[in-house]
């Protein structure tokens, strides 16, 4: 025997040729379970069209569920970064602000450290005649003539092996080097 459940659509379309027509009636007049499903064919279908709507509408939230889901992970990624970068933005700003502050306090310690050193003698002559290379350098020195002052107190480094006399030589050089601008940080430049 056909089964004629997979032929009521083409049935209720007008779809089927007129022998499989003729060979479906005769089947509704015998079989009760066909002629039930033809009768209720309309409610059936309208039936099974809201089943299937309603699994589309929860397939569609399901899909806009996981949209805002992962919408909400894109958020909180993003949030995430911007944070991140606006740490990283105050952490430089913080490096540059002590970098700037350590400067300005070494400038500062500079101009509190650095005294002019005062030694009477080295204005008392205009003549450099009669004066050895020490006393050259602080007179240099006194009329703030750094570089020749610098020049005069290297001569005289490389010619003494005298302590004391290289003692008082470095301690003036490093005047004079100030005097010009010549340091970094707490270091000299030579």
């Amino acid at each position: 025997m056909k089964d004629y459940f997979n032929y009521i659509d083409d049935y209720m379309s007008g779809a089927l040729i007129k022998d499989e027509q003729l060979m479906f009636e005769q089947a509704l007049l015998s079989d009760p379970e066909l002629k039930a499903a033809v009768e209720n064919y309309e409610t059936g279908k309208k039936l099974s069209e809201g089943l299937l709507e309603i699994d589309m509408l929860g397939t569609i939230a399901r899909l806009e569920s996981k949209s805002k889901k992962t919408q909400k992970k894109k958020s909180i990624k993003t949030l995430i970064g911007w944070l991140l970068l606006l740490l990283v933005s105050i952490g430089l700003l913080y490096m540059f602000y002590i970098n700037y502050k350590t400067e300005q306090e070494n400038k500062q310690w500079y101009a509190e450290v650095y005294e002019k050193p005062i030694d009477p003698d080295a204005t008392k002559s205009i003549d450099t005649t009669g004066m050895d290379l020490l006393q050259k350098g602080k007179f240099f020195f006194a009329l703030n003539d750094f570089q020749q002052s610098e020049s005069i107190l290297r001569q005289l480094k490389e010619s003494t092996t005298d302590q004391d006399t290289l003692k008082q030589a470095n301690i003036w050089l490093g005047h004079a080097l100030i005097g010009q601008g010549k340091w970094e940080g707490r270091e000299m430049i030579e």
